[in-house]
């Protein structure tokens, strides 16, 4: 069952890559208008690799960046980072389907510690899954 307690978003996620750009998540109404950026909690020079919005709760974002994985729980107007290793990037987040108090955040290929890792969702614990070899 989805819980729906606002208006849906169109969310875009980049990394800034030459000067002048901007990196981080932006979001806008489904039914259209203006982009807004959402940075509130999140590094200054967010790079954005994912973003997952849970599918049983619209109010909670997920995204995967180059500083961990974040949480919102009101549509991204604030961030919290999740109990992640520092120094891991986050390059995908998934909730797992079945049981969505379970998150699987894929890390950055090139890190010394690449694996999915499972998390749980108040951030309260962690193990690996699925190592990779």
């Amino acid at each position: 069952m989805t819980k729906q307690s606002g208006p849906s978003y169109v969310y875009v996620g980049a990394a800034h890559s030459t000067a002048g750009s901007r990196g981080g998540i932006f979001r806008r109404p489904a039914s259209g208008g203006a982009w807004e950026q959402l940075a509130k909690g999140l590094p200054d020079d967010a790079h954005v690799h994912a973003i997952t919005v849970d599918p049983t709760n619209p109010d909670v974002v997920y995204l995967g960046t180059h500083d961990g994985p974040y949480r919102s729980v009101d549509r991204g107007e604030r961030w919290e980072r999740l109990d992640f290793p520092r120094g891991v990037q986050a390059w995908s987040v998934l909730v797992h389907p079945t049981r969505p108090r379970v998150l699987y955040v894929g890390t950055s290929p090139w890190a010394s510690t690449e694996a999915t890792t499972q998390v749980r969702r108040g951030g309260s614990s962690r193990r690996p899954c699925c190592p990779s070899g």
